[in-house]
C-alpha cells in the first residue's frame, strides 16, 4: 500500500460502486487512514461522489461529523474543486446529518442558512474561525458568490483576515484567483469590489511571497488580472523592487 492509500481509498476516489460494496463485505475498514490522515470518506467527497459518500456513510463506523485530518466532510463537499462547490453533496450529506457550520454553508453559498445562523449569533461572522484563522469570507470568496460576501461583510467580516499556516497565511482576495475554472468574470468583479469597498488591502503577501495579484497571474484568468492591475495591485516583485529602490533612496 502506497503511503497507506488501500483498495478501498481508491475505489472511493473514483466512485466504484461495485468495488466499494465487495471491499466492505469482505470487511475493508472505511475508517483507515493514509499516512496523511485521510479516509476513504474525505476522496469521495473531495471529487463530488454522491452514491460512494452514501456507501461508506451507511456503515457505522463511518461518523459525517467526525473530522477526518482536521476537516469536516461538509465543508470539503461545500469547498468542492477548482469549479466550485458540490452543492448536491452538500445537501445530501444534511440530509444523512450533517451539522451545517459557518464556514461549510459560505464555501457552499447557502445564504438562507447562514442568515438562519446569523440571526441567532450576529458576531459569528467576525469570530468564527476553523484550522488556524480560515474564515467564513474566505470560503465565500474562494467559490465567488458575491450575495454570500456581501452578507457576511455586512455582519462585520473582517476582509483582511489572515489563515493559517495550513493555507498559506493568506486572506480572502489570495483566493479569488484560485477559482480559475468559475467562468464567470462579472461575479469575480463583483467580488473584487465588494472586498474594495470595505478595505481590503491589495497588495498582501501570503507565507510564499505571493500577492492577489500573482495569484491571478499563475491561474492566466485575464479578467481578473486587468481588474486587480486597474485598481494598482501589485506583483510580489513589484513590492520588493519598490522597497529596495526606497531603501537605496535614503
Amino acid at each position: 500500500r502506497r503511503l497507506g492509500f488501500t483498495p478501498l481509498y481508491d475505489a472511493a476516489a473514483d466512485s466504484q460502486l461495485e468495488s466499494i460494496r465487495l471491499l466492505m463485505d469482505a470487511g475493508a475498514d472505511p475508517t483507515q487512514k493514509t499516512e496523511y490522515g485521510f479516509e476513504p470518506l474525505f476522496t469521495a467527497v473531495h471529487h463530488g461522489h454522491v452514491e460512494a459518500s452514501e456507501l461508506l456513510l451507511a456503515d457505522p463506523r463511518v461518523d459525517v461529523n467526525r473530522p477526518i485530518a482536521g476537516f469536516m466532510a461538509l465543508h470539503v463537499a461545500a469547498q468542492g474543486e477548482e469549479a466550485g462547490p458540490h452543492r448536491e453533496l452538500y445537501e445530501r450529506l444534511i440530509e444523512l446529518g450533517a451539522e451545517v457550520d459557518l464556514c461549510s454553508a459560505a464555501a457552499a453559498g447557502d445564504d438562507e442558512r447562514i442568515e438562519a445562523m446569523l440571526a441567532a449569533d450576529p458576531g459569528a461572522a467576525k469570530t468564527v474561525t476553523i484550522l488556524g484563522g480560515w474564515t467564513p469570507l474566505h470560503d465565500a470568496v474562494r467559490n465567488v458568490h458575491p450575495s454570500t460576501v456581501a452578507l457576511l461583510l455586512e455582519h462585520g467580516a473582517d476582509p483582511n483576515a489572515v489563515s493559517g499556516e495550513i493555507d498559506f497565511k493568506s486572506v480572502p482576495l489570495h483566493w479569488i484567483g484560485n477559482a480559475y475554472l468559475i467562468d464567470d468574470p462579472q461575479r469575480k468583479i463583483a467580488v473584487l469590489r465588494q472586498l474594495g469597498e470595505a478595505g481590503v488591502e491589495l497588495d498582501v503577501l501570503d507565507e510564499g511571497g505571493s500577492t492577489p495579484l500573482d495569484r491571478a497571474r499563475q491561474t492566466g484568468d485575464r479578467a481578473l488580472i486587468d481588474a486587480l492591475s486597474e485598481l494598482g495591485a501589485r506583483t510580489g516583485a513589484e513590492l520588493k523592487a519598490a522597497s529596495e529602490s526606497s531603501s537605496n533612496g535614503r
